[in-house]
Parts: structure tokens; sequence; C-alpha cells
């Protein structure tokens, strides 16, 4: 049997391949699990914040730890110290009143992956701006700015232990913390802001195996402050009002090219978010008219003039954070500015799409005697990234031996329809006559089609045709895990057989003569990283006497 695989264009694939984020803890023993796609609400722990918070999930989408980033002294505040609790809901570890950030800060946690290892996290704190009510701690006139923590999840029969506690980076800096991965797919990057008038900048830190690289400095003459985000592409970055190019190769921030997205008249923006494929951005606006959902366009002309309103707001409220989540959408929480009630939690819908929608208060959370909290989780949002393939069928037209079946599949996606023009509305389908043969695969989002014409002739009498697929998925499912040449023929018989493959820098990834060893997505006995790959295929068939030179790229998908 021929098999064909079927690739969509521009349908988003979620590549979350660790599970990180499934499941959130924020507010007051709040929690959601994405486990099954849709958000569903469970006990959040023992978490007490008023805003910032992190968690961990491993692979297999349970909780590993989570925090609220710091706190402050409860004699003084009357709120609790700062905490790392584990999987069982344990204190892990103490902060105390002199250690880590602040849970007031918007971003007062960021959880990363040491790099090169399994069971090894950092965890990243942040200063709130609030830290010095009711006294500023001894020997801490300036706050705590930026901290790190080492986390060890072999420690206590694999709860986990704290190896390196409140390690300071740099001091001052309040409320904004992001990360996302760097381009190698295995270190990252930490992004801080400094606000003051001798020194307005921001600062980029290399998270490698080792740590803490040389700070990368960017002096900004314009607004600073509040939350920080990087695009999971990790290309754009958006802070007080602006948005930044970021190259995640080398960290840079681009300050000569920053796009202001601040004057419009009497618009003042108070959450942020960037979509899973980095196109749009979305804020909760307070405007003259009231308060809204916007969304801008980064791929537009003039940014600033592609705002479109998804939704009206109720004016009586104030709010909080957003943060996108597994299943592809935005998730904003608010609360009552004028009432005791609890906070509500809103879902942006779609907004990968120029036409997202919104649907409030999914969830209404009950009212606390202590203090209305206003936080979602903060996590690198490259693990919540859509990518968009470029490619439908991989060839407009097919042709195949007679009286052998043809195989057609599309990809297995979480959420989608499938409809054949046969009538199937299988994933696959299996053809044996002539035709010209359509799917439309459709989501809540977007509904494409796409054709390919299957021709049958008799192969004892055709010449044998050569092709490479452009995308694979090694994930072993038993499907389109592995890269390397298809043919028309049965059985062809290459020699002089010799296939490379080269990452995007040009170094080879892999190489061999043998036609029955095609790739199998890894490098060195390590999983490659999803991205595009170029491949260089020379070959001769038997009783030919050219020989044949393929040249072009293969997406990695996981």
């Amino acid at each position: 049997m021929k098999q064909l695989l079927l690739f969509l264009m521009c349908l988003p694939l979620f590549i979350n391949a660790q599970n990180e984020g499934l499941v959130w803890y924020f507010g007051i023993g709040a929690g959601l699990d994405f486990s099954n796609g849709d958000p569903v609400q469970i006990p959040g722990g023992a978490m007490e914040t008023f805003e910032g918070c992190a968690i961990v999930s491993d692979a297999a989408g349970n909780v590993v730890f989570y925090t609220n980033g710091g706190g402050r002294d409860p004699e003084l505040s009357g709120q609790t110290s700062g905490k790392i609790w584990n999987r069982d809901d344990e204190v892990m570890y103490d902060m105390g009143v002199a250690e880590g950030g602040g849970f007031s800060a918007r971003q007062s946690a960021l959880i990363l992956p040491k790099p090169e290892s399994t069971d090894v996290y950092f965890l990243f704190t942040m200063e709130e701006a609030e830290f010095d009510i009711g006294g500023s701690v001894p020997g801490q006139p300036f706050g705590r700015g930026l901290s790190l923590f080492e986390i060890d999840m072999n420690l206590n029969g694999g709860l986990g232990g704290v190896t390196l506690a409140d390690q300071r980076i740099f001091v001052p800096s309040f409320e904004g913390l992001t990360g996302t991965i760097h381009q190698n797919g295995m270190d990252h990057w930490v992004v801080i802001s400094e606000e003051s008038a001798e020194n307005n900048r921001l600062l980029v830190f290399p998270v490698t195996s080792e740590g803490i690289a040389d700070t990368l400095d960017f002096p900004f003459s314009g607004t600073l402050g509040g939350a920080l985000h990087l695009a999971p592409n990790g290309k754009w970055l958006y802070c007080g009002g602006t948005v930044f190019p970021f190259d995640n190769g080398n960290g840079a921030i681009n300050v000569d090219q920053a796009i202001d997205l601040t004057p419009i008249p009497g618009v003042n923006r108070t959450s942020a978010s960037f979509s899973p494929n980095s196109r749009y951005l979305y804020f909760l606006e307070n405007t003259p008219e009231g308060r809204v959902v916007a969304q801008y366009d980064l791929d537009a002309e003039v940014i600033v003039d592609s705002r479109f309103l998804v939704a009206n707001l109720p004016d009586s409220r104030l709010g909080g954070q957003m943060q996108m989540g597994p299943d592809g959408n935005i998730y904003f929480i608010e609360r009552d500015f004028f009432s005791s009630a609890g906070p509500t939690l809103s879902v942006i819908e779609c907004p990968d799409s120029s036409t997202p929608s919104l649907t409030p208060d999914l969830f209404v959370y009950p009212a606390s005697e202590d203090f209305i909290y206003t936080g979602l989780p903060n996590f690198s949002d490259h693990i919540f990234a859509t990518t968009s393939l470029e490619a439908a069928f991989e060839l407009d037209s097919l042709t195949s031996c007679e009286d052998e079946l043809v195989l057609l599949s599309a990809p297995e996606l979480p959420g989608v329809l499938y409809t054949w023009s046969t009538g199937d509305t299988t994933r696959q389908v299996e053809v044996e006559a002539d035709g010209v043969y359509t799917v439309t695969i459709s989501n809540q989002c977007e509904s494409l089609t796409d054709s390919i014409m299957v021709s049958y002739i008799d192969c004892d009498t055709a010449e044998c045709q050569i092709f490479l697929p452009n995308t694979f998925t090694p994930n072993n499912d038993g499907d389109n895990d592995f890269f390397g040449p298809l043919s028309n023929c049965e059985a062809p018989g290459f020699v002089n057989y010799l296939l490379r493959i080269y990452n995007r820098w040009g170094n080879l990834v892999y190489e061999t003569t043998n036609p029955d060893l095609p790739w199998n997505g890894e490098q060195d006995n390590q999983l490659a990283p999803t991205e595009v790959y170029f491949y260089q295929m020379q070959f001769q068939l038997e009783r030919q006497e050219s020989i044949q030179n393929f040249k072009g790229d293969i997406t990695l998908i996981r």
C-alpha cells in the first residue's frame, strides 16, 4: 500500500512536548487542568498569592512544584511569606521575608528547566514595587530585584529540594519578569527592566547549564515598567506600551526599531498577551468609551492602526493578568472593583485568527476574606507556541501502480474534523481509482480544503519516480516517523546513494549511504528540535545511467 501524508495550510499545530503548562495554580486555592483539552477547575494546592506565581508540570502533565515567588513579613503586612510547594502541597522551601521576590509583583516568579538536565529547574523571582511597605528588609534598601533558586527533583524521594537559594542576580528591578527558549533549543533568555532616571533600560540574561552568563544591557529613552512578555516564537518583546524586535539567537533587543503603541488618546492598557502564533498582541484597555479587549496585528504595515475591538468589558471591574494556555486560547482574570465578589476568568477564543471572540466569566471564583487576587501563573510562552505549515498535499498529483491502494493520511490534530470527498470523516482514507480527492479539515476557528489527483498506471512498463516529503513527525506513532525517499515503485533499487541533513546553521545533523536507514529525527542520539532542516540526496537507480541530485528543506515537527 502506498501512503501519502497530508499536511495543512495555516492550521495551528500545538507544540507543547513537555506539557509544562498543563496545570495552573493561582490566587487562593484556584486551579485549572488542561489535560483533556478544555480547562477544568481543580483545587489549587496550598497557594496564597495576590498577583504573581509560577507552576511547572512534568511530561505527563503532573504537577512538579509551584511557588508564589516571595512575600512580606506576615506580622507587618498581614500577608504570607514566600514559599515553594512540592506536588504534595507541602512546603519544599520557605523563603521567609528576606528571600525571593514579592507575591504582589505582576510576574513574581518564572520556572525554567535547567539546560542539559531533565530533573533540575531554575526558579527566578522578582521583587514587587511595594517592597518597602511597613519598612524595607534590613540590608535590602532597594529590594531584592531578580533572584535565582535551583531545585533538584531527585532529592527527598522525588519531591525535590532547593540546592541553590536566593542568589541575587540584579537589583533594583520590580514587577516584570519574562523568558523564552534560546534558538539553540536548550538554553534560555530571561528579560527584566530597570526604571530610573540614571538607568532606564532592558536587561537580558543568558541562562545556560552553568546558570546566568554575562548580562546584556539595552538602554531605552521611552517608558518601561509593568509586566514583560516575549512572543512564543521569540521574535518580539512587549514592555510598557512598546513592542521591540527580539533576537532569540543572540539575545539582542532592537531598541532602534521599537514600535510605540501609545499614541491612542485616552487609552490605558492594563494587561497584555501575544497570540500563540506570535502574530497578534492583545490588551485589556481602559478607553474613554469604556473597558475593552483589543487586538493588534504585528504583520500590519502600521501596527497601531490595526487595532481591532474584540469585545466590551464591564466598566466596574479591575483587569488582572492575561496568560495564553495550552489549548491555544488566552485567559484573563478580573475582579469587581466596587464589591466583595470573587474574581472571574474569561477566555479569548481563536486568538490566532483575525476574528477572535470572547467568552466572558467562564469561571467565577469565591470571594476571599483576606484579599482578592488578580494574577495568573507566569510561563515562558514558547511552550504554548503554535505554528502554521505552509504545505498541503505533498504533491498536486500522485501516480500509483494498478491494483494498489493509496492511503491518503492527514496528521492527527487535537479538536479537528475531517471531511473527505469520498464521504469519509476519518483521518485516513484508502482510494483505488483515478480521480480528484478533496479533504476539508476544520476546528472551531477555521476551515481548510485541499485536493490531489490520483492516477493509476501499469508499473511494469512505467518509469520509477522518486520524491521526498517536506514534513515529518518522529514521535514513534507509526505514522510519518522517518525522513527518506518515497517512490511510486514497489521496491526501487538504489545505487550510489547518499543522504545528508543540515540544520539552519549549516551543521551536518545526519548522513547515510544506506537507503534503508532514513533519518529518525535524532542528532547524536538526542531528539533534534522542531525546526526547518535542509537536505541533499544523491542517488542512481538500477538500470538507469544518470545520477540524480535532490536538494530542499524538511520541517521536523514534534
